[in-house]
């Protein structure tokens, strides 16, 4: 019997730097490198970040500095 790792993988949902900007509401780029800085989740392919839109969710629901920031209306 064999077993498939791939298959049973949840989906992941993967953006770039401009899908994510969209994805949370964020007009500036700055926002996103401050955030890299803080340890947001990401996956650096060559030269490309590539962000799992369930772990950067994730994370903002558990750092505080960004959750209160983002209760503003996406304001961060």
């Amino acid at each position: 019997m064999e077993f498939d790792l791939v298959q049973n993988l949840p989906p992941t949902d993967w953006a770039t730097t401009a899908e994510l900007m969209e994805h949370l509401r964020i007009k500036s780029p700055n926002t996103i490198t401050r955030m890299i800085r803080d340890g947001m989740p990401k996956h650096r392919i060559g030269r490309k970040y590539l962000f799992d839109l369930i772990e950067v969710d994730q994370w903002l629901r558990a750092s505080s500095r960004w959750s209160e920031r983002n209760a503003d209306g996406g304001a961060a």
